[in-house]
């Protein structure tokens, strides 16, 4: 687009010029009658020779100016291109656009076609993972209904080694105790036995959260 006004302003730049020329040599032209009409007039008075030779001298150097004039705002002159081939220029640049238009349009259809695949893979790629989580998540529980949970008499027991607990059966380890830490329990499973409180400072408190270790790393207190 700038370079469609850019040649339309240079059109009328020409356009503005080639009047002013115009106007200079019809002001020299009716210069040139009123010299020639003067000229006439003293002709007819005088009928001097060396008069005659002296405007006949000044009219042919006027002409020759004349003629200059009418050179330099020649149309045809390669300095000044007409206006036709100005209008076909305009005509190639407009069609040069409308071409580069044409291909922008092209390459955003191709950029949003590669987002949206990008997009779709992206989706695939991650229901793999939850389908996994899913069946893991179910597996675990279906483990966890085999485990029988036994009530009994509540108990003191402690850790033979550095023992990780978790929030429940087979599940997630939120803590890790030392090794010879005192807790109380009443239920327990096959391989595993609940925290149901546990000493801070010599001082029993119940346990707030559910949590479990291996039956294998405790023995009663």
């Amino acid at each position: 687009m700038k370079i469609i006004f850019l040649a339309l302003l240079l059109l009328s730049y020409l356009h503005s010029n080639e009047m002013k020329r115009i106007e200079a040599i019809v002001e020299d032209i009716t210069n040139l009658r009123g010299d020639y009409e003067k000229c006439q007039a003293e002709l007819n008075g005088k009928k001097s020779e060396d008069q005659v030779k002296y405007y006949k001298d000044l009219y042919e150097e006027e002409k020759k100016k004349n003629i200059k004039l009418k050179v330099e705002t020649d149309y045809t002159s390669p300095f000044f291109p007409s206006s036709s081939s100005l209008n076909k220029s305009v005509e190639k640049l407009e069609k040069r656009v409308k071409k580069q238009e044409k291909l922008l349009i092209v390459k955003d259809n191709k950029i949003k076609k590669l987002l949206k695949n990008s997009a779709n893979k992206c989706k695939q790629v991650n229901e793999f993972p939850e389908l996994m989580i899913k069946k893991e998540h179910k597996e675990n529980n279906s483990y966890t209904r085999k485990e029988k949970i036994i009530n009994f008499k509540a108990k003191p027991f402690q850790l033979n080694v550095d023992s990780n607990l978790y929030n429940s059966i087979d599940g997630k380890k939120i803590y890790r105790w030392k090794r010879g830490r005192s807790f109380t329990s009443n239920k327990k499973t096959k391989t595993w036995i609940q925290v149901t409180g546990y000493f801070i400072n010599k001082k029993w408190q119940k346990s707030k959260k559910e949590m479990w270790i291996k039956i294998v790393q405790v023995s009663k207190k």
